[in-house]
This record gives structure tokens, sequence and C-alpha cells, in this order.
């Protein structure tokens, strides 16, 4: 939209006082004071045309699925990326401020961005960790398991060397070995085919709670879409982890065992 605008002095002369351009967002409903970055609106409204939530939020989330997303804010375009090269745990964007402001972020953050860019029209939504069974972690795709070495165990035979240096166990910088297991191309996360972190106490992804909308849950930072629990699982994962039981081995080591059919993802 464009206002032509124009001043008089005190004797009612006019003149011209030039044109502005602006932006207008029209969203299905009146969207919550939560809403406040016009990033969000983009994602919300800038695929026009939804008349319906079911509508608004296939639309919205269409802008996920490539894992390529790209936010406006009416000004600037900004690239944000899932976990890049050399970026871990301690830089990376935690929620959806940060995550605006260095493009740079984690689950949390992406997860924050797509249920405000759907609640902005009036979609409900709510944000679902994901977790395993205690005491097990999440080893997200791809991984090679090599020879096992921890064959004392029937389950856990694989042994996996992380960074402390976080004090969470994390992958950046990488350590000179992972153990038995191999670090392999990762499930590409957005913008960014090979995630700097695949190693999670959990992860974070979206549940619509509107009767008006029929979608599975979503997982904004890899632009997948999962059923259920066991879905998740055969889709994200490639194994569990858990801190090595052998107290001398110190925080850096774990043991794995494989994902598959395990259904040990605890209820989100």
């Amino acid at each position: 939209m464009s206002i032509d605008w124009e001043f008089s002095d005190k004797s009612k002369n006019k003149a011209s006082a030039g044109t502005t351009i602006h932006k207008i967002y029209v969203t299905l409903e009146k969207f919550p004071n939560a809403v406040s970055y016009l990033s969000v609106l983009d994602l919300a409204v800038g695929d026009s045309g939804a008349t319906t939530k079911q509508a608004a939020a296939e639309r919205t989330w269409s802008r996920f699925i490539g894992t390529s997303i790209i936010t406006n804010d009416g000004k600037t375009e900004r690239t944000l990326v899932y976990y890049p090269k050399d970026y871990g745990f301690s830089t990376c964007a935690t929620n959806i401020e940060s995550l605006l402001k260095t493009q740079i972020g984690g689950c949390n953050a992406f997860a924050q961005l797509l249920k405000l860019s759907l609640q902005a029209n009036g979609i409900d939504a709510a944000l679902i960790i994901v977790q395993a069974n205690s005491p097990d972690r999440l080893l997200v795709k791809n991984w090679t398991y090599g020879n096992a070495s921890n064959l004392d165990d029937p389950k856990y035979q694989w042994k996996l060397i992380l960074n402390n240096a976080d004090g969470v166990g994390g992958m950046v910088p990488p350590p000179t070995s992972y153990g038995d297991m191999i670090n392999g191309d990762g499930m590409r996360g957005q913008n960014n085919t090979n995630s700097s972190e695949k190693a999670f106490t959990s992860h974070v992804i979206v549940r619509i709670d509107d009767s008006n909308v029929n979608l599975p849950y979503l997982d904004p930072s890899y632009g997948m879409t999962y059923k259920n629990e066991a879905e998740f699982e055969s889709k994200a994962l490639d194994g569990y982890y858990k801190q090595d039981p052998d107290s001398s081995s110190g925080p850096e080591n774990f043991v794995v065992r494989k994902s598959l059919n395990a259904n040990n993802i605890r209820e989100w």
C-alpha cells in the first residue's frame, strides 16, 4: 500500500511531502501479542490466499519442508541455518529472538518460529519435547556402526566419544575420534546438509492443537513429519546412547545401541 503525504503552511498552501510504501499483513484472525516479529507474519501469510486454518497451516509448513527456509521482515531476507559447521550447543540460538538476530539456531528456536507463525493465524500449537526413556539419549542420523568394542554388554556394544567441553557431551569442536561410531552426512537440517550436532538429550518439535487442522507432528529443524513416536524413531534416529557405566572412562565417553524397532521414545 502506498500513501501520498502532503503538508500545508499557516496560509494553507499545500505541498507534497512524498510517498511512503507499506506492506500489509492480513491474517485469518487477530494474532496474539506474542507475535511481534515481521518475519513471523511473513511465514504466516507470505504465501497468500489461504481462507481456512488448514490451508494456512499447510502454506506456513511448506516454507519449512525444503529445509531452505528464508524469512523476510519487509526489508531484509534472512537465511536461517540449523547447527552450521563449527557452531554447537553453546553458540546456536535457543529462542526465536536470537535465531532471527544471529540466523543460526537449534531445535527449540526453530520450533518457536513455527509455533508463532501458526499462532499468527489463530492456529493453536504446542512445543513437544522428544526424549528417549532414561538413561538413553538421541543419536540423530546418519551414523555408521564400526567394529564393536564393548562386547561385555549385549545391547550397548559400541563406544562413542564426544566433546565434553560444554558439559553436555557435544560434537563441537569434533573429537579426534568418535570411538566405534563413524559420523556420516546427517539428516538435512535447515540450510545445512550436515548439522554440526547430532547427539541430543532431547529434541523439540511442534504439535497442532486445533480441531480445524489435520497435520502430523511437525519437525521444523529437519522439515520432517511424524505420525507418532515410532515413526520419529525410524525416520530420525540411528541409535540411542548413554553415559559409559565405567566410571573411570571419563564424562566424554558413552555407549551406543541400535534404535531399529526399539520403541524407546518416551510419550511426548
